[in-house]
């Protein structure tokens, strides 16, 4: 069979034809995005720890003026 001869059902291609396949993939997409958000809140250091600019400024000119 020659590559003229060959009928539109020969044809390899990505469809997606069920209705469940789209529903499936949005539910693996979402759960994949969740996962993701939930490990960076678990991995993330707390707000209570964080020590703002003008916090370690104060340090460091006191530590300065100690010297």
């Amino acid at each position: 069979m020659s590559i003229s001869e060959k009928t539109p059902e020969h044809k390899v291609g990505f469809r997606l034809s069920m209705p469940g396949e789209i529903g499936l993939l949005a539910l693996v997409a979402g759960g994949f995005l969740l996962l993701h958000v939930l490990a960076g809140t678990l991995m993330l250091p707390s707000g209570s720890n964080l020590v703002t600019p003008q916090e370690q400024a104060n340090v460091q000119a006191s530590v300065s003026s100690a010297d």
